[in-house]
């Protein structure tokens, strides 16, 4: 997830980041408000890490998360697709059927003629 990309997702991915680094608090999230490299930089500092390190678990969990909501995304247009077939599907039966009960009526009225 590139910088951008992240601080438009801040408020989303505020939450997965406290849960994936317990030791960085409420105002330490404060101050990263959505900067990529304040992130690392925190994470660097809480866990002892070198800055490389820091870059790649940050990395790491951001492209996880990432993967994680392009594959609920996905699932949900298949849920919608599958969704919208079965109503086209059950549209195209009812007014099959009624096409039939008008051709039904019409063939009575004809051959009662």
């Amino acid at each position: 997830m590139n910088p951008d990309a992240f601080e438009g997702q801040w408020t989303r991915v505020r939450r997965e980041i406290a849960s994936w680094w317990d030791k960085l608090t409420d105002a330490d999230l404060e101050k990263v408000a959505g900067k990529k490299d304040a992130l690392v930089a925190l994470v660097q500092e809480k866990y002892q890490y070198t800055r490389e390190r820091a870059q790649q678990e940050v990395d790491r969990r951001l492209q996880e998360y990432s993967d994680q909501l392009g594959a609920s995304g996905a699932s949900r247009v298949i849920e919608t697709v599958q969704e919208t077939a079965r109503n086209v599907a059950s549209s195209l039966a009812e007014t099959a059927g009624e096409v039939k009960a008008q051709a039904e009526t019409v063939a009575s009225t004809a051959a009662t003629a």
